[in-house]
Formats: C-alpha cells, structure tokens, sequence
C-alpha cells in the first residue's frame, strides 16, 4: 500500500499471506494474445521489500494455512457457490475451479473453502446462541462434499 502524499511511505505484504489467490505467482500469457506488460512474462508477481533484495518467489499455493490472513477468491472461486474442479476448456465451465492451467492448486481452493466455512458455522453458532434465532441455522442441510463446505452445500452451486 503506498501513501499518496508520500511516494517513500508504502508497505509491501506477502501475497502468499494477505489477499492469498490460491494461484501460481508468475505471469502468463494468455492463450492467442500479448499480455500488455509482455516484458513480464514468466517473472514473479512477488516484489523484493528492499532494494538490492532478491525476489521471493515461493509457491504460494503450499503456504500454511495458519499463516493466510486474507483471502481473496478469485482463482478459488466464491465457496458459498460450491465449486468443483473444471473438467473441460469450456464457456460454460467458467464458473468452476481451473485446475485446467496447472495455475490453481484444488486442494489449496478446498482448504481455503473451508476454512471459510468454518468460520461462518463460528459466527452463526454464536449469534444463533446470543439471539435465541434457531432459524439461522437451517442453511446447514446440504450433503454435497462436506468434508470441504460442512453441509452448506446441496450441490454445485447450490
């Protein structure tokens, strides 16, 4: 985050922890076509904190769970739309998990999804005991891969 009155004043946060994707960190072309900063193809997205640092670029997709901060869902995909793995380069699987590219990693996306869940069961057991609202906890009858979205999901984006 950089200070727009102090071009010096700017902190640099690890990626693999704050705004975590669950992607691969380096640039890519897209396919048929020139990205914009062509130069940056195949460097990382990471940024040395200092100069005269090194880059480091380690896999973002291996980082400990317990070390994530924020997560942004992107390449995971939403969890509340209880997604899968793509099976096919089709239009109509765009809604689904690319594991296609080789630049997501599933196992990452389930672990951030459920970590997510996790946290929403925590905060609706709490205010379903604070309030005496039981109906807060009806959204909870889904049987499709609980062992990844704990029984909020019916199906794939359901």
């Amino acid at each position: 985050h950089r200070s727009p009155r102090n071009e010096q004043n700017y902190v640099e946060l690890d990626v693999c922890r704050y705004n975590q994707i669950g992607a691969e960190m380096h640039y890519h072309r897209k396919r048929g076509g020139k990205k914009k900063n062509d130069d940056s193809y195949g460097k990382c997205k990471k940024y040395a904190r200092n100069p005269g640092e090194e880059y480091d670029c380690s896999d973002c997709r291996s980082t400990e769970l317990s070390l994530v901060k924020s997560v942004h869902y992107c390449a995971c995909k939403k969890p509340w739309s209880c997604p899968v793995a793509r099976e096919k380069r089709s239009r109509n699987e765009r809604h689904r998990i690319d594991v296609l590219s080789g630049l997501v990693n599933l196992t990452t996306c389930n672990l951030l999804h459920r970590e997510w869940f996790v946290l929403r069961r925590r905060y609706e057991d709490r205010t379903s005991n604070e309030t005496g609202d039981m109906s807060i906890l009806r959204s909870r009858r889904g049987n499709f891969r609980r062992d990844v979205f704990l029984d909020y999901c019916e199906g794939e984006g359901r």
